[in-house]
C-alpha cells in the first residue's frame, strides 16, 4: 500500500512541473498591452499588473503546446523580458518565444523568455 501511495504522488508532482513550450517559426508583435494593478474591468481583472503580448498572425506553437496561439502574458516582475519585448516592436525584429503552458490564464502561456 506505501508503494502504491508512493508512485500516486510521484506520478502527480511529475505533472505538476512546467511544459516548455517554443516556436517551429519566429513571430513579429503586433500590439503590447501594459494592465493596470488596481483595474476593476473584466478584462483586466484577470490580467492585472501583466503586461500581454499580441502577435501579427498566428503563434506557431511546437506540436502538443496547449498555449493560445495569437498572444502570451508578461509577468511585471520579468522587466528584462518586457524590455527586450519593447526593442523588437520598436524595430519590428522577428522574435522566438518560449512559453510554459503548465502555468496560464485561460490557455494564454506565461512567456518565459525571447529569442531574437
Amino acid at each position: 500500500m506505501k508503494i502504491i501511495l508512493s508512485l500516486m504522488i510521484l506520478f502527480l508532482s511529475l505533472n505538476s512541473f512546467a511544459k516548455n513550450s517554443s516556436l517551429t517559426a519566429a513571430v513579429t508583435i503586433k500590439t503590447i498591452y501594459f494592465y493596470s494593478k488596481s483595474d476593476s474591468l473584466t478584462m483586466a481583472n484577470s490580467h492585472k499588473g501583466l503586461v500581454q503580448v499580441m502577435f501579427t498572425g498566428v503563434i506557431p506553437w511546437t506540436a502538443g503546446s496547449d498555449c493560445l496561439n495569437s498572444s502570451v502574458i508578461v509577468r511585471e516582475d520579468d522587466a528584462h523580458i518586457i524590455s527586450a519585448l519593447m526593442t523588437a516592436k520598436v524595430t519590428s525584429s522577428p522574435i522566438y518565444l518560449y512559453a510554459d503552458d503548465a502555468n496560464n490564464i485561460s490557455t494564454e502561456c506565461y512567456l518565459r523568455a525571447i529569442g531574437y
